[in-house]
This record gives structure tokens, C-alpha cells and sequence, in this order.
């Protein structure tokens, strides 16, 4: 009987049942803070018009992957409910969060790994991008899960298994976003350059696997490239020139955006200096990791995720011009499992039972104000300004169909993704000239929207209106060509 309780009560209270409550969180906590209700920002219309039953597919430009549009179809192809596909995603992202550190658990003892979940799990943008219909946070599970594995196999060679797992993850993680999978993979592969005590034959395997799974999850996008792009180069040149690629510096941008705005170009807003705070605390917590991970003789378990997190944190701050706080999510759900064991080892050196039960009060009270802090960043700055623009597209939308464009239907201009998503039409590149709007004007209705009510000569003879709705923060105007 003490046997069967025993073993109940491990299950009930063990590390892979504290990991489990934190993706619970993680699930629960959007839906509740945030609200199922939330509408869709401009980004994210554009993944799912690829599979919505609800609107045509909307302009997917060349930096963009499809690995996102696979996750949402099983349910797009079944409703076009926001609530559901909220909740559908926050399900999804829980999941992927629990498997992505489930290898970790036998790496790092006792509740290091919860605790890493937990670091991460506590942030806004981990909160706020749980039921988001966008890539980043896939990123971040598909990198931790595959440092994860790949770490498992230098542990144990003689499972097979994990290089699938590292295969899958690996892929995963390239179908999601192509570019971060180089800069993951580039990590990986010097970390299989110096593995110990593994022949060469077993490195360059594992180093042909890397290669490989990148290969699988990059062979949509160039497939694509070619099929709708006029070539790999082609797709190349205009995703680098619309990320404004090249050498910059935005870590002082991410700053600025650490209390939003989820995008910020350009950045003007000054830093809010109190959102900021933790982000000083992660260095020291992960070189604290890193020294204990070396004086276990395990200095890869730290040392890997955390070249890992900084290899993409250049990816984010040295190569795009811009900033949003999402690009780090995979960073900082990286750099968590080093911060963690930080935190974990100062525990270590505490002998006395009641300065180590003042310890664990302590990180316990550090992540209750660290959780409180980000939802009250949430709630002040993100979820407000996040509310009001995406009313704002609903609202342009219903106006521009009380105007009488029916589908199939073409918006330009001012915003147009978004609106052309609710409104049910497409949008199409900006319109410069007159044979791009008569081509366009002879399958659809045509509508262009600005702010301003001064009209390029060619379409400036069209009816136009100024749109008046609910939640509109500015003035609207509407110049329509509607078919014969």
C-alpha cells in the first residue's frame, strides 16, 4: 500500500506532472486574459486566408512559409470561428510546449525543466502568441525540442529513436520559418563537430541528419520559389529586400518593443523601463547555468541551448532592421533552460533545509511577480492598442461592403490585408498605375482605400466615400469601381 502511494503521489507531484501544469497554463492563460474573442491582426489574416473557407487567399509574400498554414487547416477547413480557432491554438501550442521539453526531463534533474517552462510561460508575448495564428512560437518549441534531442543523443547513442525525434523537430522548425532554422542548425552542427567521446563516423551522421531534416523543411518553401517566385534567387532577393536584410543593430529596438507594440517599425516609443527588468536578470541566470552544467562535467546541456538562443538572437538583432517582440521568443525559450539551472544550483550550495526552503520561496515569489508584472503589460499596454486596431479593420470592413463591393472582390491601399480578410476579397499588391487597376477592375470589384482624400489621376473619376463606422481612429476613404 505505502509502495502504490508512494508511486501515486510522484505521478501527482513530479516533474513531469509540474511540466504538464505549466503547458495548462500556458493554454488557459490567453484564453482568460486575453479572450477567445480576440480578432485577427494583419499578419495573421494573411495565413489563413491560405486555407480560410471564409475569405480568398490573400497576398503571401516571399519571405513568408507555409508551415503554419498546415497546422491551421485541420480546423479552418471546418469553421471559420475566431473563438474556435483560439482555442484550437492555445491547445496546440500547450501540447507543442509540453513535448518540446518532455527530452529535457531525463538531461536535468528534479524540477529544472518545470521551472524552465515556467520562465518561459510567464512572459507576455509567450502568453499573448499561445492562441496567435503565427510561426514564432512554433519556432521556439520546434529549437528547444531539438537541442532536446539532439543532447539525448549524445547521452545515449545507442537510441535510434532520438535522431527521428531531431529529424521531426528539426523540420518542423524550417517548415515554420526557413531562415530560423540556419541559424538553429548552424548551433547544432558545430555542437556535433565537438562531441566527446563519439567516433567521427557517429558525428558526421549526425551531422548529415541536421543537414538533412533542414533540407525536408526548406523543400516546400523552394518548391514554392519556383512554382510562384520565378526562381530560388528571385524569392531570395525580394524576402531579403522586404526584411531589409543586411548588417544593423536592433537589440535597442527589441527593448523598445518589450512592452509593445507587437511590431515595431518604426520605433519611436521610448523603453519602458520597468518591462525590462528581467531581461537584465537572463544573463547572469544563464552564465549561472552554464558554471553549473561545467562543474557537473555537462557543460554541453547549457552551453548548446545557450549558443543556440544566441545564434538567433543575432539572426533578430544584427540582420533585420526592425524589431517585434516575437522574433525572441525562440531566444527566450532557449535561454530558459540554462536560466533555470542557474536558479536550481544556488539551491545546490544551500545546506540547511531552511535556507534552501527560503531559496525556492523565493524563486517561487520571483515568478508569481514576474507573472503579475507581464500581465499587467499585457493589460496596459498590448491588449488595449491590439483591440482597438483590429476593431478598426472590422469596422472599415463592414463600411466598404455597405458601399456595395461584392466577391469577388479586390482591396488596395491603406492596410488593405486585414480589411480585404473580413470584408471577404483579396488584396493585391499596391496599385501604381492604370492598366494594374482596368486588369483588376475586369474580374472584381475594385476598391481602394486611403487616408487621405486626394486620389492618383487614374482612379480619382471613380465614386468615392468617406467611411463612417464604429471604433475608426481616423478618417477612411473608399474609391470604388464596381463591375458591370
Amino acid at each position: 500500500m505505502n509502495v502504490i502511494t508512494s508511486t501515486t503521489v510522484r505521478r501527482v507531484t513530479g516533474p513531469p506532472a509540474a511540466l504538464a501544469f505549466v503547458c495548462v497554463f500556458h493554454a488557459i492563460a490567453p484564453l482568460l486574459w486575453v479572450g477567445s474573442n480576440l480578432s485577427y491582426e494583419w499578419d495573421e489574416t494573411v495565413y489563413i486566408s491560405q486555407v480560410s473557407l471564409h475569405a480568398p487567399a490573400g497576398l503571401f509574400t516571399a519571405p513568408r512559409a507555409r508551415g503554419l498554414t498546415i497546422l491551421l487547416a485541420p480546423l479552418t477547413e471546418l469553421t471559420s470561428s475566431t473563438a474556435a480557432l483560439r482555442w484550437y491554438l492555445a491547445v496546440l501550442s500547450a501540447v507543442g510546449l509540453y513535448l518540446a521539453f518532455l527530452p529535457w526531463l531525463r538531461l536535468w534533474p528534479g524540477y529544472t525543466v518545470p521551472i524552465a517552462a515556467a520562465l518561459f510561460s510567464t512572459l507576455w508575448t509567450s502568453i499573448f502568441y499561445g492562441f496567435e495564428a503565427m510561426p514564432n512560437l512554433y519556432v521556439a518549441i520546434g529549437a528547444v525540442a531539438s537541442v532536446g534531442y539532439f543532447l539525448r543523443i549524445r547521452h545515449e547513442p545507442q537510441r535510434p529513436v532520438y535522431l527521428v525525434w531531431l529529424t521531426f523537430w528539426l523540420a518542423f522548425t524550417a517548415l515554420m520559418r526557413p531562415y530560423d532554422s540556419l541559424y538553429l542548425v548552424a548551433a547544432l552542427l558545430v555542437g556535433a563537430a565537438t562531441m566527446r567521446g563519439v567516433s567521427l563516423r557517429r558525428r558526421g551522421m549526425v551531422s548529415a541528419v541536421l543537414i538533412a531534416a533542414v533540407a525536408v523543411g526548406w523543400s516546400e518553401w523552394i518548391v514554392e520559389a519556383f512554382v510562384s517566385y520565378g526562381g530560388l534567387a528571385r524569392r531570395l532577393q525580394a524576402a531579403s529586400a522586404e526584411n531589409t536584410a543586411g548588417l544593423h543593430m536592433a537589440l535597442g529596438l527589441e527593448a523598445r518593443a518589450l512592452a509593445g507594440p507587437t511590431l515595431c517599425r518604426p520605433c519611436t516609443q521610448p523603453i519602458v523601463w520597468p518591462a525590462t527588468a528581467w531581461w537584465f536578470a537572463v544573463p547572469p541566470l544563464v552564465a549561472l547555468g552554464v558554471a553549473a552544467a561545467v562543474s557537473r562535467r555537462q557543460a554541453a546541456l547549457a552551453v548548446l541551448p545557450t549558443c543556440a538562443a544566441l545564434a538567433l538572437l543575432a539572426e533578430y538583432t544584427v540582420t533585420i532592421s526592425y524589431a517585434a517582440p516575437r522574433f525572441l521568443l525562440p531566444v527566450y525559450a532557449l535561454a530558459s533552460i540554462p536560466a533555470a539551472q542557474g536558479l536550481d544550483w544556488v539551491a545546490g550550495f544551500l545546506t540547511r533545509w531552511w535556507w534552501r526552503t527560503l531559496w525556492l520561496t523565493a524563486v517561487a515569489a520571483m515568478l508569481a511577480v514576474q507573472l503579475v508584472s507581464q500581465l499587467a503589460i499585457l493589460d496596459r499596454y498590448v491588449v488595449p492598442v491590439q483591440r482597438a486596431s483590429r476593431l478598426q479593420y472590422i469596422s472599415v470592413a463592414q463600411a466598404v461592403r455597405e458601399q456595395g463591393l461584392g466577391q469577388p472582390c479586390v482591396l488596395v491601399g491603406h492596410t488593405a490585408a486585414p480589411i480585404a480578410f473580413s470584408a471577404g476579397c483579396t488584396d493585391v499588391p499596391t496599385i501604381t498605375d492604370a492598366r494594374q487597376l482596368k486588369e483588376a477592375a475586369r474580374r472584381a470589384d475594385v476598391g481602394v482605400l486611403t487616408t487621405r482624400r486626394v486620389a492618383r489621376a487614374f482612379y480619382s473619376g471613380w465614386p468615392s466615400y468617406r467611411l463612417r463606422a464604429a471604433h475608426l481612429r481616423h478618417r477612411w476613404y473608399l474609391y470604388v469601381h464596381l463591375r458591370a
